[in-house]
């Protein structure tokens, strides 16, 4: 068994542990006839701010905070463990005032958003490193402008060397689109190659009729467009894997709002749990 492979299951262990030994407290203070949901919320809070301390340790990267990928996994499970809590807290039911709807509500996007991050972080580094050498994503638009000049080149070459309009005329059509800015990110997301391949055959196509310098120049063509679509599979999981922060960090701290509001409600209102 690998270090990886050790390490996740020590992490699974941990959760178990703690879902056990949670579980078993609450079920104690429940025996006591003390309230459960006072404990349970404090603890949820407790969780939410270890959470939330995950992006202040990557605003500070400099500072002996311990190592990123050790903080990574403790942010996934402790979010998997804060699932529970959350459950425990509100006893397995439906929320039913407004305020409780909305904490639900919050919570529910923030764990799934927090789940989805989890599964891109985990499947996109070994997609991405099953194409080669790595390509720091800030150099992608960079390369892709190169790459399209270097298809406009080859294109006017064209034209002054066989004189005939065909390759321009299939760049102007399906070309110059495809190079301009990435394409197909969706089938990029779902490791679909089709779109590609269909512009792939309309290229063969125009190839049969094409005389030898043509198809020179068409099979360089089809190199640079190899290239790009190499570059928008990348861009694509790139995306995937910052984007995906831009929902669930906005979505935390709205929850961290509604838990403040949540707490001045009780106590202020209720005067708090016994």
């Amino acid at each position: 068994m690998n270090r990886f492979a050790r390490r996740r299951r020590l992490g699974f262990t941990i959760l178990l542990v703690l879902s056990i030994v949670g579980w078993g407290a609450l079920k104690i203070v429940d025996a006591s006839l003390r309230s459960t949901d006072f404990w349970s919320g404090w603890l949820l809070l407790g969780v939410i701010l270890a959470l939330a301390l995950f992006n202040l340790r990557k605003k500070l990267p400099f500072l002996p905070l311990g190592n990123a990928t050790r903080w990574m996994e403790f942010h996934s499970y402790a979010g998997l463990f804060s699932i529970l809590v959350f459950l425990a807290h509100i006893d397995f039911s439906w929320p039913t005032g407004t305020l409780e709807w909305a904490l639900a509500g919050l919570f529910a996007l923030v764990a799934g958003s927090g789940l989805a991050g989890l599964v891109l972080t985990r499947l996109l580094p070994h997609r991405l490193s099953s194409r080669g050498e790595a390509i720091l994503f800030e150099r992608i638009p960079a390369l892709r402008v190169a790459l399209h000049h270097e298809v406009e080149d080859l294109v006017l070459q064209s034209a002054r060397e066989v004189q005939t309009a065909t390759i321009g005329e299939f760049y102007t059509a399906r070309l110059a689109d495809f190079f301009s800015k990435p394409r197909n990110l969706l089938a990029h997301w779902i490791d679909s190659a089709g779109p590609f391949q269909d512009l792939e055959r309309e290229l063969w196509a125009l190839r049969r009729y094409a005389n030898d310098r043509e198809r020179e120049i068409l099979e360089e063509i089809h190199e640079r467009m190899c290239l790009k679509e190499d570059l928008d599979y990348r861009w694509a999981q790139g995306v995937a894997l910052k984007g995906w922060l831009f929902f669930h960090l906005p979505l935390t701290y709205a929850f961290l709002l509604v838990i403040v509001a949540h707490v001045l409600l009780v106590y202020g209102f209720h005067g708090g749990l016994r």
